[in-house]
């Protein structure tokens, strides 16, 4: 079967047994027949070739699947799947996939314009971070065509607003920087190797978006959102802190804990007059003065 097929079935699978659903190997299949009989291909499969897209399932997306003798019923192991990258991982395969199956595109994608996002140095990037390798890395700093060479320590990967960045340590001064890759010009891995610092894990754990403060000086931080912006709120989670503290007809209300940084303040102001920010008094001036200056240009 060409790889093309092999694919789609996978990921047909794999939305069969989404969000804690079991099933049987006859279950399975009745929904892989009625994918078939919807789309006009052939997913009809045997035990073997299930257990290879098992195998498949798990180097493609990450995701394993596990099988109980006592219920007779496939699920996903969550203890072994990680959810964020694995729903990545889909979501990049289903995009290929549905433009690999068509010819014509016009008139059903409208892409959106923009810069190229970098991905071409994701692969060796990671190659680099995984064997502690020192690059060399030419930047377009500003867009002008003004590059600038770094020797520099690839530490981890970050994905913000639909672009990637690598925060890496400059190896002339130790500082910890982030670089966006779509303004990576060309770099090169050397051969040395760097030990990196410890506990970047938690690098961005009080940030909002790729600024980070030397000192966090993390701080609470309460916004009441209309009921409207609300329900997008409650679906497009603003920071892994967020707790809800009022969802009515009047308003919704979170709290957040985090570092106040430029990114953030411009989060807040691109929600206008649908968030009213409670506190910090520090948090709530800045928005305000802000705001204030963006009337008066229209006096």
């Amino acid at each position: 079967m060409r790889t093309k097929d092999c694919i789609s079935r996978c990921l047909h699978i794999v939305r069969r047994l989404k969000r804690g659903q079991k099933a049987s190997f006859t279950d399975i299949q009745r929904y892989l027949n009625e994918m078939s009989a919807l789309t006009g291909e052939d997913y009809t499969i045997s035990i073997r070739t299930f257990q290879r897209d098992l195998d498949a399932i798990r180097e493609l997306f990450l995701i394993d699947i596990r099988y109980s003798r006592i219920e007779g019923l496939y699920s996903i192991n969550d203890e072994f799947s990680d959810e964020i990258q694995s729903e990545r991982l889909m979501e990049s395969l289903e995009v290929f996939h549905s433009l690999k199956m068509m010819n014509n595109l016009s008139g059903i994608f409208h892409f959106e314009a923009r810069p190229p996002l970098g991905t071409e140095h994701l692969s060796r990037m990671i190659f680099a971070i995984k064997n502690k390798r020192i690059i060399t890395l030419t930047y377009n700093k500003n867009w002008e065509n003004q590059f600038t060479e770094r020797t520099l320590l690839p530490l981890l990967l970050k994905e913000f607003r639909g672009r990637w960045y690598v925060v890496a340590k400059r190896m002339d001064t130790n500082a910890i920087r982030t670089y966006s890759l779509d303004r990576v010009v060309a770099f090169s891995i050397q051969e040395n190797q760097a030990s990196p610092p410890t506990n970047l894990e938690n690098y961005y754990y009080y940030s909002f978006g790729i600024y980070v403060k030397t000192d966090p000086n993390p701080q609470e931080v309460a916004l009441k959102f209309s009921p409207d912006a609300g329900r997008y709120i409650k679906e497009a989670v603003l920071h892994h802190s967020q707790k809800v503290i009022e969802d009515s007809a009047e308003a919704f209300v979170v709290k957040l804990y985090l570092s106040i940084t430029f990114d953030f303040v411009m989060e807040i102001l691109g929600y206008g007059e649908l968030v009213e920010v409670i506190s910090p008094a520090e948090l709530r001036s800045q928005v305000s003065d802000r705001l204030r200056k963006a009337v008066e240009k229209y006096k």
